[in-house]
């Protein structure tokens, strides 16, 4: 979901990187996968959207001036947020949440205002689309980068390694349960990591003489320590700053498995399908979750499919998340071509 700049010349492995991962993220939310299914996905499609982002960010970010970078940020994450926000509260309100038997609002006006405000998701936070999490986030993630990058080279390491374990230890001890800082604060202390480490490492990924990306010694590695932390770490839910078991195999997993699927999609052959769906995540993902109730009420009361059949199916979650990608890419054309500013973008 990382946005670049419309001048930029598009990189064919990084729209099959983005595509693996909003297809994983799609999948489990599904949420009708197997544990072994959520174990090795969410062990990294969240940390490498962040990873994503920092690619793409210039060095003349330390030359701009904060309003300046704030009003751009803003018009690139803020207005898809409220978009998507309003969007998705007012189809949950008047459909999805009936049908689900969601208790409703008394002053749905308010529990809007104050869910939009707030900026996180889960523990009833945005359980009208608890995708919608990711666009403040990221916001506040370039913030902190945004200052970040103007220390030296020597500490600007060292910080990053701290705020790493500030970002998952504070989960841990935090007293009062389930309580979130606004905007997501509390998750972007750890993303920022993975957004600078994909800045830090940029000239090296692009570096068309970094041939360890195509060395099958190097691929199996990753994939190994990316298999083993994984399954050590077990299940992580970044939205909610659950990080799994342990802060080493918290950040192995997430920064091998990067690793590997970076190589996968070095290694898979460029296609316009990727090329389609990686460009258009910025919509595929606040939108995706709409879409599931209905394919269950077409499922269950126009194809008569018995309820019990579709629900905890590996199959059947394989066929929501392709259904839903594929819908949503002629949505995202859609916003791109008449309505663009919707989803943060100018109009040209």
């Amino acid at each position: 979901m990382s946005r670049e700049n419309n001048s930029q010349i598009r990189i064919p492995w990084i729209d099959t990187l983005r595509t693996i991962s909003i297809f994983f993220i799609v999948l489990i939310h599904t949420g009708r996968n197997s544990s072994i299914v959520s174990i090795y996905t969410t062990s990294f499609f969240m940390p490498v959207f962040f990873f994503i982002s920092g690619l793409f960010i210039k060095k003349s970010i330390k030359e701009q001036k904060f309003i300046s970078f704030f009003k751009i940020k803003f018009q690139h994450l803020i207005i898809p947020y409220l978009t998507f926000s309003i969007v998705s509260y007012l189809i949950w309100f008047f459909l999805i949440g009936k049908l689900k038997g969601d208790s409703l609002p008394n002053n749905p006006l308010w529990d809007f205002i104050i869910n939009t405000l707030y900026g996180v998701a889960g523990y009833g936070w945005m359980k009208y689309n608890i995708s919608l999490w990711f666009f403040p986030c990221l916001f506040i993630t370039e913030l902190i980068f945004f200052f970040l990058i103007r220390l030296s080279p020597k500490k600007l390491p060292l910080t990053v390694f701290i705020l790493s374990i500030i970002g998952y230890y504070y989960f841990e001890f935090i007293k009062i349960e389930h309580f979130r800082l606004p905007f997501s604060i509390d998750v972007a202390i750890t993303a920022v990591v993975f957004y600078t480490i994909g800045y830090l490492i940029k000239p090296y990924i692009f570096n068309e003489e970094f041939k360890t990306w195509y060395n099958f010694p190097s691929l199996f590695f990753g994939l190994l320590t990316y298999l083993i932390f994984s399954m050590f770490n077990e299940t992580s839910a970044f939205v909610i700053g659950n990080f799994g078991k342990n802060y080493l195999y918290f950040y192995l997993a997430a920064l091998s498995g990067i690793f590997f699927w970076c190589q996968i999609s070095k290694i898979i052959k460029p296609h316009q399908i990727f090329a389609e769906i990686g460009k258009n995540t910025i919509v595929i993902f606040p939108l995706h979750l709409l879409l599931f109730p209905f394919f269950t009420g077409i499922a269950v009361y126009i194809l008569k499919i018995p309820k019990e059949l579709i629900d905890q199916s590996d199959i059947v979650a394989l066929i929501y998340a392709l259904f839903a990608i594929f819908i949503l890419v002629p949505v995202s054309w859609f916003l791109n071509r008449y309505i663009p500013f919707i989803i943060g973008k100018n109009i040209r």
